[in-house]
């Protein structure tokens, strides 16, 4: 009977371990099997985020960026094609964290992995450039240079500044409100807040919207219109554009005082502006809340209408040092303050420019002369490396952003028409022989030191920063335009030109950014 019972409970046991092996096994296979779907999911969610960068490239080369600086709906629009990855059914992207970054989007890509049963979630941030710069539209002369200036040959330099033509209406308008959309044949020179008029109604640009087909679309507000009001916009009107406004109503005065104005970047503290009636010296700028403040020369005489013009005072020619101009051709130097305005002579003598020994450039230059692309632009040197790399192509510019280095300057503009804002890096030396067009701005960070021969047209504006900027440019020399130049500056067309040139996008993971969720 005893080993009856041993005999069962030997069996028992037996029957026990069994069991418990066959349930490891099955335990040990399906770990292996979780293991291995969680595994293909993690490569999946990683493929989402490593193959990311190449396929914005691709779709920039068919599918342009929908503006030069795309807001963060634009944005996401562009990018939703991109959620649906196409070689994989397992892998979802999203974008989270968007960071507005001059002209550009930081943010993160969240791709999901689903592979067997199995999830993994997977971020890298990235940041998208479009190749447009984020600038302020700051020349004070057609020709600004720190080096002096020897102007003593047959070049033009000539201009109008602050307002101009910017478009015209593309239909017949009525409006029984102030605020009402207005179709125009092309927005892409105006910014919003901007100030304009048609005949002689001022208006405020509320949105700009930029059509790919077909006109284009402004809203905007009438100023100073009576209640109720009937407006009538003709087909074809002109739009004249002031670059610079008072942004509200002033019925009340101080010395100094802070008031709104449209693009308020565009002042550079230390010039002289004139209001309404008043001249007045802007010692501050607030980007963020678009004010300048100034300081009245004679006190402040009365009210200021909102979208009075903000004259600043541009001169053909400005420079650090002493401006050298041909002693019979004083009248080829002169800009008119606005449309239609009398042109005022830049060198009323052979000895007197009144660019020369400008008070402005040489109070920069105590902070040295890293503050002249500041000045010129709005943006810190590398703030302009970054957004501009530099290029070695040799093709003419349309419409482009380009940085170069100074021994590729003849053969990118030479004996051909180029347009954008080029900037050339280091010391030129050279004869602009033939036939040369450029429509836009060129910034010179060197010294320009070779003659500009030839027929060479520039409707724009140009700047020489000098040197010496080490491993870069050599000391100062005079700045030369003792060849055939005409320089024709436009106020009004040259920021147009610079709003609608762009560099090339990039695409681009931040380094030590990728994390698993």
């Amino acid at each position: 009977m005893a080993l009856l019972v041993v005999v069962l409970l030997t069996g028992m046991i037996l029957i026990v371990m069994v069991s418990i092996s066959a349930s490891m096994s099955m335990g040990a296979r399906q770990g292996g099997v979780d293991e291995r779907a969680a595994y293909q999911a993690l490569n999946a969610a990683e493929s989402g985020v490593n193959t990311f960068e190449v396929r914005v490239k691709e779709r920039l080369k068919t599918v342009g960026l929908p503006n030069r600086c795309p807001n963060q709906s634009q944005l996401l629009t562009w990018l939703d094609p991109l959620k649906t990855y196409p070689y994989d059914g397992g892998i979802k992207l999203s974008f989270d964290n968007l960071i507005g970054a001059s002209c550009g989007w930081k943010f993160d890509v969240v791709s999901v992995g689903e592979q067997n049963g199995g999830t993994k979630k997977v971020l890298q941030g990235f940041e998208l450039k479009s190749g447009a710069l984020d600038f302020d539209f700051r020349p004070r002369a057609a020709l600004t240079s720190l080096p002096p200036i020897n102007a003593n040959g047959s070049a033009d330099v000539t201009g109008t500044a602050n307002t101009g033509k910017v478009t015209e209406v593309a239909g017949l308008t009525a409006s029984l409100t102030p605020t009402f959309d207005l179709p125009v044949r092309d927005a892409s020179g105006l910014r919003v807040g901007d100030y304009f008029k048609i005949g002689s109604t001022t208006y405020r640009v509320n949105t700009v919207t930029d059509n790919a087909t077909g006109n284009d679309a402004l809203n905007v507000t009438a100023l100073n219109v009576p209640s109720p009001t009937s407006i009538n916009v003709d087909l074809n009107s002109d739009l004249i554009l002031s670059l610079n406004a008072v942004g509200a109503q002033y019925n009340t005065g101080s010395d100094p005082m802070t008031i709104k104005a449209s693009n308020a970047g565009d002042f550079v503290p230390g010039e002289t502006v004139t209001v309404g009636s008043d001249k007045a010296k802007v010692t501050a700028i607030d980007k963020v809340n678009q004010t300048v403040t100034l300081d009245w020369v004679s006190g402040f005489s009365g009210t200021l209408s909102e979208g009075t013009t903000i004259f600043r005072d541009i001169a053909a020619m400005r420079s650090a040092e002493s401006i050298d101009p041909k002693h019979n051709k004083l009248e080829s130097y002169d800009m008119s303050p606005s449309t239609g305005a009398t042109k005022v002579a830049d060198c009323p003598t052979a000895t007197t420019c009144k660019g020369a020994n400008d008070k402005v450039l040489e109070e920069g230059m105590k902070e040295g002369q890293s503050f002249f692309t500041k000045m010129i632009l709005g943006l810190t040197d590398a703030e302009l490396d970054e957004a501009v790399p530099l290029s070695s192509s040799l093709t003419p510019m349309n419409d482009e952003v380009r940085r170069i280095p100074a021994a590729n300057f003849d053969e990118v503009i030479k004996n051909g028409n180029s347009s954008g804002i080029l900037i050339v890096d280091g010391d030129i030396n050279t004869n602009i022989n033939g036939n040369t067009t450029f429509n836009g701005f060129i910034y010179f960070r060197g010294n320009q030191g070779g003659k500009f021969n030839g027929n060479l047209t520039v409707n724009g504006a140009i700047a020489v920063r000098g040197g010496p900027i080490e491993g870069l440019t050599s000391d100062d020399t005079a700045t030369n335009i003792t060849g055939s130049l005409d320089l024709n500056y436009d106020a009004v067309q040259l920021r147009k030109q610079m709003l609608n040139s762009f560099g090339v996008p990039s695409i681009k993971a931040q380094k030590n950014t990728w994390r698993q969720q």
